[in-house]
């Protein structure tokens, strides 16, 4: 059993990672080019509840002119019910201007969302181990 703390450790360390990936990826969107978007329309998602149960969430959808002129579409990961926006709603997107189609929008919780559920469970079950081995280092003696 003295694997056990190791292993929730690993775990843990695992979850940050996958934090400083999602963080990189994420950071990387926009930045350079700023534009104001239109939500045109709001996707339905529906996801099965663990009782049976259906739920339906809305993501919205924003189109934008880059400076180049062309128009582009863009989905949020993060779908929310009630809908986060209304349809006609203004926001203010970025994105890279070497390749606009890569941009994002929205405020702080939902730009990076990922990488704060990914970091929360990485501080967690990393804490929750060394604490696992900090309590068994007398047993283990």
């Amino acid at each position: 059993m003295k694997w056990v703390p190791y292993a929730i450790i690993v775990l843990g360390l695992l979850f940050l990672a996958g934090a400083g990936v999602a963080y990189r990826s994420e950071s990387g969107r926009g930045g350079l080019g700023k534009a104001t978007g239109t939500v045109v329309r709001l996707e339905p998602s529906v996801s099965n509840s663990g009782s049976g149960g259906r739920s339906r969430t809305w993501c919205p959808v924003v189109e934008f002119r880059a400076a180049n002129g062309e128009r582009y579409e863009i989905e949020s990961g993060v779908c929310a019910s009630p809908a986060a926006y209304d349809v006609g709603e203004q926001v203010e997107v970025d994105y890279d201007p070497a390749n606009p189609a890569d941009a994002g929008f929205g405020g702080f919780f939902t730009r990076h969302f990922v990488t704060l559920v990914l970091g929360f469970m990485g501080v967690i079950w990393t804490g929750m181990g060394i604490a696992i081995f900090f309590g068994m280092r007398e047993r283990w003696r």
